[in-house]
């Protein structure tokens, strides 16, 4: 069980956390909720040890991310990009090429190898971000809205592809997301964040179509939470 405990983290004067704990499941997806300002890319921040915090952070292993921004390399190639991801935590060439190709399939990425990364469109850096997360040998995967700038179209697509990488490396994963479709299609336990609290809203027994409407009054509970 990957969890933090204690969580302080102050802005100036300002208390974002105060003694904050929470626990995610293994192997999981949980999404994590919560109006603007609440804390939850401080949350993932101090998880990855970006800031400075007080508390402790137990459980998570090594972390990969898949931040709001690309973060791609742009003079070089998709498979460079992953290549240099993964260097220094995969020595063999054999297995370094075996492991892009792997995650490249998965993302629909394959033909996409030797494109330069500047060139590519929104949404194919999206997907090189996410093959990128899962090549790196992790065990958790955190993701700061990574769905966010995605039409719906393409979103339900890359998605898709979040969902097979998670079937295939099934790495614990939380990440952030102020959509309720977001969380209800993906995740297999939604938390809400609220004032230092972690409000447990519900498991997912099973993946839904996106935008299903029976959900077990869900998705009502989640909007009466965000719009309260």
């Amino acid at each position: 069980m990957a969890k933090i405990v204690d969580l302080t983290k102050k802005w100036g004067n300002n208390f974002v956390f105060d003694k904050f704990s929470i626990e995610f499941a293994d192997r999981k997806v949980t999404a994590v909720l919560g109006k603007s300002g609440v804390g939850k890319t401080t949350l993932l921040n101090s998880i990855a040890g970006i800031v400075d915090y007080e508390g402790r952070a137990e459980g998570f292993g090594k972390i990969s991310y898949v931040f709001q921004e690309h973060r791609l390399i742009p003079f070089m190639t998709v498979r460079e990009n992953l290549s240099y991801a993964l260097s220094g935590a995969v020595k063999d060439k054999t297995e370094v090429a075996n492991l892009i190709d792997q995650v490249l399939a998965l993302t629909k990425l394959t033909d996409y190898a030797d494109k330069i990364a500047d060139n590519l469109s929104g949404g194919e850096k999206q997907r090189v971000s996410l093959a990128r997360a899962f090549a790196y040998p992790a065990d958790t995967v955190l993701m700061d809205e990574p769905f966010n700038s995605l039409d719906v179209g393409l979103k339900k697509s890359i998605m898709d592809d979040f969902s097979a990488l998670v079937a295939a490396y099934g790495r614990t994963c939380v990440f952030v997301t102020h959509s309720v479709d977001e969380a209800l299609y993906l995740a297999d336990e939604i938390v809400f964040l609220d004032k230092n609290k972690a409000i447990s809203v519900g498991k997912l027994s099973e993946k839904r179509t996106f935008g299903y409407e029976e959900d077990g009054g869900l998705r009502e509970k989640l909007y009466s939470l965000l719009f309260a």
